[in-house]
């Protein structure tokens, strides 16, 4: 049986005036003992608990209340990202030869190397994820691909980097515009640095990008909309640069290999720094270079980079 419409509420609710009692309580247990009918014909009872719960919501908003709206969370995941599954699908899919697997071989895949568990996602709703949002098909074969290409699952895995145009300022007794430089982590969507300068240039960047990395630590990766190859082998001569998975646009390079390159990329950064902050930069390149820290937490970095 459906839930019984605004119209059939509104008739119960009205019936709360015509019984013939003293308080609105006896009045709301006389109208439970009525039988009502709906629509269809159907007779329809309801508990003093479901009309005194009508009355409330109807004395604070209205009869707007009164329509049945659909639960927040329909269709969604609740326990475990979208994020999550797209990521345990794309460790597990080099696993499997020939064609495309079906969703409960993925599944049983992704149970099997821990990647994810029955508790966070039930075989119904993995196969019903996989089916909305297309995760098996290729981007040309896509109607509405869902774009997870930049949705990194934690922080520092990736930086994205731009510049933009600012206000004009009076430098030297002539008109100047201003260049601002940003840093945006991908996973947190914090902005780990960003700075005006006068010119747009391999010294401005580099300025930038030290300061970042003072305050937030080394990403894994660097995407950047457009940088010249000159430039990407100033910063980390030996990065990998390519473009990123699934970009949407299919433009942009990633530099890749920052922590296997850490201390011939960090020395560009801290030749302005101050002997002690050198030194202290240095202990945990050494550090992190012989594998004994991750460069994942920003955290990690800022308190090993202060406190040393």
């Amino acid at each position: 049986m459906r839930n019984p419409t605004p119209y059939l509420k509104m008739r119960v609710l009205g019936a709360i005036d015509m019984a013939a009692c003293n308080s609105i309580q006896a009045r709301i247990k006389a109208v439970s003992q009525m039988t009502f009918t709906d629509e269809e014909g159907h007779l329809r009872q309801f508990t003093w608990r479901t009309i005194q719960t009508w009355y409330s919501r109807y004395q604070k908003h209205g009869v707007t209340v009164m329509e049945n709206k659909p639960r927040s969370d329909k269709g969604k995941i609740r326990k475990v990202a979208l994020e999550d599954v797209l990521e345990a699908i794309r460790k597990v899919l080099p696993k499997v030869h020939g064609k495309t697997p079906t969703r409960a071989i993925l599944y049983r895949l992704c149970i099997e190397e821990g990647l994810l568990t029955r508790g966070q996602i039930a075989p119904n709703t993995f196969r019903r994820i996989v089916k909305k949002y297309e995760l098996l098909k290729p981007d040309s074969d896509c109607s509405s691909k869902l774009r997870l290409a930049f949705a990194k699952a934690h922080a520092n895995e990736m930086w994205q980097a731009d510049t933009l145009v600012g206000p004009y300022i009076q430098h030297e007794g002539s008109p100047l515009q201003t260049r601002l430089i940003a840093f945006l982590d991908d996973a947190s969507r914090v902005c780990c640095h960003g700075q005006f300068f006068l010119a747009e240039n391999v010294d401005t960047l580099i300025e930038a990008l030290r300061a970042a990395f003072y305050k937030r630590g080394v990403p894994h990766s660097l995407y950047v909309d457009y940088v010249p190859r000159h430039i990407i082998h100033v910063l980390c001569p030996t990065a990998l640069c390519g473009r990123p998975e699934d970009s949407p646009a299919n433009a942009g390079r990633t530099l890749r290999g920052w922590p296997h390159n850490f201390q011939r990329a960090f020395s560009h950064f801290i030749s302005s720094a101050s002997s002690r902050q050198t030194e202290r930069a240095g202990r945990v390149g050494e550090e992190f270079a012989t594998g004994g820290w991750q460069a994942s937490s920003a955290i990690c970095f800022m308190r090993r980079f202060i406190s040393a």
